[in-house]
């Protein structure tokens, strides 16, 4: 039989010394807060959501829930069936840009939809299609990025060469 014994002391406020600070040498390096090089800032995960919404008009608050449930950086949307005569506030919340293409009946129409803290601009490109283009940066400063263009058609006739032409 092996006879073992515990022994054990009280702890007391003056055994317990300040703290020697940080390790000199660490397998790890130590992290430091780097200061921001102009303000950079990493590209988003752009979110891009595509609905064909056979007519938004009466469609509000599914639109309110979607965007909210979907938090989507951009929104492409077709069948629209918008007049010019309803602003895009009627429809959509704050926070979004929005362009639109409506046609003259009242039927089809497309639209984007892109977050507010993006910088876009609807690249005008005459045309008789339900076609719209739009020039997106991913950045909040444009200088930082390319943008990049964002476009729907419905039965567009347009060359790739035609968009570059306008859009460069």
């Amino acid at each position: 039989m092996v006879n073992t014994s515990n022994s054990f002391e009280h702890l007391s406020d003056s055994n317990v010394t300040a703290s020697p600070g940080p390790p000199v040498y660490t397998s790890s390096p130590i992290k430091t807060n780097k200061t921001d090089r102009n303000n950079y800032q990493k590209p988003k995960n752009t979110k891009i959501l595509v609905v064909n919404f056979k007519s938004i008009k009466n469609k509000k608050e599914e639109l309110c829930n979607l965007l909210d449930s979907a938090n989507p950086n951009i929104l492409i949307g077709t069948e629209t069936w918008l007049r010019n005569d309803i602003s895009s506030s009627e429809i959509f919340p704050d926070g979004y840009t929005v362009y639109r293409k409506d046609r003259w009946d009242g039927y089809g129409g497309v639209l984007v939809a892109v977050k507010s803290d993006y910088i876009s601009e609807l690249v005008d490109i005459e045309n008789d299609t339900e076609s719209i283009f739009v020039k997106i940066s991913l950045h909040k400063h444009a200088y930082e990025s390319a943008a990049h263009l964002i476009s729907y058609s419905f039965a567009s006739q347009w060359s790739i060469s035609a968009v570059y032409n306008k859009i460069s």
